[in-house]
């Protein structure tokens, strides 16, 4: 008989765990999560007898037993939370260019579209993706569409074939979505109609396993991953990501979370950006070609990498160093720029470079600190080299709206830093200096809402990374800034 009480779960014996779970499925439980890990071991434990860690873990890894009972306690460490058409712009760019892209392609070949939700937890993703392809194939019933959700909670795919939500998971449909395609039961839940539903297959899928059944997991033309590797260690990342090349078509795209990146995990893939959101492609023999005759569409290449894949021919690699003289050196400049001593701090950085071209912090502090001495354009020239390497690089967008914004070309700054907010909703700076902007465009709406972003994002993340921008004011002073604006918009 076990009693109430939850027995304390050893750091011995949590590295077990981790390991364990990290190894069998990806997930990586951090330090901080031990509390959460132990509670649920225990529910698992309690309800097969166990009173021992060490005796439960046995239990997991005794053949097809322990496997079932692994994937009962996947439903309770793995998280479920999410929303229809979560990070609109995504969905957007599926609509405006993914989707119609796809479509001229294969409308003379094989008129099969196939859209794998990767971790899709309780299906509101795959959901959302089969009311867009709705949308934008008005002869649905002439193709084959093959919509597979994928997840390692058996929980989270049974709420999702059941297909009915609570109001909260609605937060961010279009009204006339909800009108075409959800009728409330007697509960007040939304429930999908059976024309959304029958696009829509589940299926238990652990993205560590390999390989992936290639008859199953190959051939997709778009794959959605997001916000689900943030789980993983690097090692397990890379390895499912080129799982995923390896699954898709030519031309085939890769959707990752909004705040995610490929840099140093891939290369495989070529970075695009379409408007506010950047997807991955999969290009026909790996040339760098544009995808579009729809709209516009900048792509995102370091063209030396492109020369290279052409040519055979690779570039010098730098020469490995010490990291220890590199960090020795760059917290000396760090030192010297918050000393405002620009020019020692510019030696010190261009002395980093040297050692290691590819240290993306130092080339973002000598960005500030030619912003610092007015010298614009190579400012905007060392953020630009930072996005060649990492598009999804929030303080290299964040500089190069600055400079835009210095060199009185306020469109361009509007950009940048709307997609700063879009890529770190939490970096105050950037819905500052939007607020800022369009205060001074007597856009007086706008202005208000971003002013309160920032103080929403300074109360979140009062020591987040838009410090290094901040100049050296703390969080307090720039919240009575933005509150004090505020005031002023709603008294004029």
């Amino acid at each position: 008989m076990m009693d109430g009480a939850t027995p304390d779960l050893t750091p011995k014996v949590f590295k077990l765990f981790q390991e364990y779970i990290n190894e069998n499925c990806g997930i990586y439980i951090d330090d901080y999560r031990a509390d959460a890990l132990r509670v649920s071991l225990w529910i698992r434990m309690r309800d097969l007898g166990y009173s021992d860690y060490i005796a439960y873990l046995s239990f997991l890894r005794d053949g097809k037993k322990g496997d079932d009972e692994f994937k009962e306690l996947l439903n309770l460490i793995t998280i479920n939370e999410t929303c229809f058409f979560r990070n609109p712009n995504q969905f957007a760019a599926l609509a405006k260019y993914v989707i119609p892209e796809i479509i001229k392609r294969k409308k003379k070949t094989d008129r099969t579209i196939r859209i794998w939700s990767a971790g899709c937890s309780t299906g509101e993703e795959p959901y959302s993706i089969a009311m867009v392809l709705l949308d934008r194939l008005p002869d649905a019933k002439s193709w084959r569409i093959d919509i597979l959700g994928t997840d390692v909670s058996r929980q989270a795919l049974s709420r999702a074939q059941r297909g009915c939500y609570g109001e909260r998971t609605m937060r961010e449909m279009d009204e006339a979505y909800i009108k075409r395609y959800f009728k409330q039961n007697d509960l007040g839940e939304y429930c999908l109609s059976d024309k959304i539903k029958k696009m829509v297959s589940f299926g238990y899928h652990n993205l560590i396993k390999e390989p992936y059944p290639f008859l199953i997991m190959g051939g997709w033309d778009i794959i959605f991953c997001r916000n689900v590797t943030i789980y993983f260690r690097l090692p397990s990342v890379k390895r499912v990501v080129d799982n995923f090349y390896q699954s898709l078509n030519e031309g085939g795209y890769l959707f990752i979370g909004h705040a995610e990146s490929l840099y140093q995990i891939s290369d495989s893939f070529v970075p695009i950006e379409l408007d506010s959101a950047f997807v991955y492609k999969k290009m026909p023999g790996k040339d760098v070609k544009e995808i579009k005759d729809v709209e516009e569409v900048k792509e995102v290449k370091d063209i030396e990498e492109v020369k290279e894949k052409k040519t055979g021919i690779k570039k010098k690699k730098p020469k490995t160093v010490e990291p220890e003289e590199e960090e020795k050196l760059f917290n000396e400049a760090r030192l010297l720029f918050k000393e405002e001593d620009f020019e020692q701090a510019k030696v010190m950085l261009l002395n980093v470079l040297k050692l290691n071209p590819e240290n993306h912090h130092a080339r973002l502090l000598l960005g500030q600190v030619y912003a610092n001495e007015n010298l614009y354009d190579a400012a905007a020239n060392e953020a630009s080299k930072v996005l060649k390497a990492d598009p999804l690089s929030v303080p290299a967008h964040f500089l190069l709206g600055v400079v835009c914004q210095k060199q009185e070309r306020t469109d361009e700054a509007v950009k940048e830093f709307k997609r700063v907010v879009y890529l770190d909703s939490d970096f105050a700076l950037g819905h500052l200096n939007l607020a800022n902007i369009y205060r001074s465009q007597h856009l007086d709406k706008k202005a208000l809402r971003e002013y309160n972003n920032a103080v929403r994002s300074l109360v979140a993340k009062p020591h987040g990374d838009w410090l290094d921008f901040a100049g050296g004011f703390l969080s307090e002073v720039l919240v009575e800034v933005c509150r004090r604006n505020i005031g002023q918009i709603k008294k004029s």
